[in-house]
């Protein structure tokens, strides 16, 4: 794929984020891995959405791989859609959705809209105790990655999706 034009989605379960927590900490964000944490199903409600058939060869791989894996669909074929069927089939606690500032709000409208889930945006526009409100009792958090790094969420997920996951590595 053109790396241009490939929007990028890392799943990791903590137990075994190592991998990608080290890649985050070379730029820049504190990574602590813990078990410990209380689970909790995530509320989802309503019909899913039918996958495609490409979509679903990429969920197997990923159940293949332990949902440890990297989906570099091309523009518009639906990483989002996988990122969601994650979630409903993976998640046991809190997630975090870690995207570009200009897509938090359509995550928000696939998750809702596509999977009947309640995920609650983090941006620039909240004030600090309502950041920490959000990042301490939400079971799905879509923030983006310029407010990630000034903050410093205390919560263990269960689940991390990064879209777009070479920002990660841009320390601006």
């Amino acid at each position: 794929l053109n790396s241009k034009c490939a929007r990028l989605l890392y799943f990791r379960k903590p137990r075994y984020g190592y991998v990608y927590a080290k890649e985050l900490e070379k730029a820049g964000y504190k990574v602590d891995l813990i078990d410990d944490y209380t689970p909790f199903d995530i509320h989802q409600t309503g019909k899913l959405p039918q996958l495609y058939d490409f979509q679903e060869e990429n969920m197997e791989f990923l159940r293949e791989h332990d949902y440890s894996g990297l989906s570099a669909l091309a523009p518009g074929l639906g990483k989002t859609i996988v990122a969601g069927k994650t979630i409903v089939e993976l998640a046991k606690g809190p997630v975090l959705v870690v995207v570009p500032a200009s897509l938090i709000y359509q995550w928000v409208n696939v998750l809702k809209n596509q999977f009947h889930l309640q995920p609650t945006p983090l941006s620039a526009k909240l004030d600090p105790i309502e950041r920490e409100s959000v990042l301490n009792s939400s079971e799905i958090v879509i923030t983006n990655y310029e407010l990630l790094r000034k903050l410093q969420p205390m919560r263990v997920y269960s689940l991390l999706i990064l879209d777009e996951a070479h920002r990660i590595k841009k320390k601006k």
